[in-house]
């Protein structure tokens, strides 16, 4: 693990998950970096488009499981 640890840039940080034990942790903490106005910017927008869409595909699974549950109860 050490050697790719290494070769990855010092801004990026690692996660490890043990799916079996249920449990994570810190492999590499993230060094932040300075980021420009127009990047803060970009990347803001970028979250809010990612946001909406998540929240409308939310909105669009739930319209369907419950017209799905309406049209199992008619029968």
């Amino acid at each position: 693990m050490y050697e790719w640890k290494e070769q990855i840039p010092y801004y990026v940080g690692i996660i490890v998950v043990n799916v079996e034990r249920r449990s994570k942790w810190v492999a590499k903490r993230p060094t932040p970096m300075e980021v420009s106005a127009g990047m803060k910017f970009m990347l803001r927008q970028s979250l809010i488009r990612t946001l909406f869409y998540q929240n409308d595909k939310l909105k669009k699974n739930s319209a369907a499981k419950i017209e799905q549950i309406c049209q199992e109860t008619e029968k």
